[in-house]
């Protein structure tokens, strides 16, 4: 999951979340580590600290509801294999119009 997730698995990032990072036994214990997202690990370093509850609390989503609606606002954008492909059939396209116009003369 990404920086900021929730945690439980409900979508939103809210009170919940927080409380189960701090009541999983495992916030600052490094002993028991390494955890994992679902144990509160929620930048992928091993460790439940507080960086984890800065970045649930750093995510401009922490009590704004479901987040689905911000994946909307997601632009996609074409690989770059599409954009090598059509260049080359734009250059095969000027190739065979050069080769049928030479022959004509």
């Amino acid at each position: 999951m990404a920086d900021g997730d929730h945690v439980n698995g409900d979508r939103q990032v809210d009170p919940t979340d927080i409380s189960l990072i701090l009541g999983a036994n495992s916030f600052n214990n490094p002993a028991g580590g390494p955890y994992t997202w679902l144990q509160g690990d929620n930048n992928g370093d091993g460790l439940v600290n507080s960086d984890d509850i800065s970045n649930i609390l750093g995510a401009n989503l922490f009590n704004n509801g479901p987040y689905a609606a911000f994946a909307a606002n997601v632009t996609t954008v074409p690989e770059p294999s599409s954009l090598a492909l059509a260049v080359l059939a734009l250059l095969g396209l000027v190739a065979c119009r050069r080769r049928i116009t030479a022959l004509r003369h």
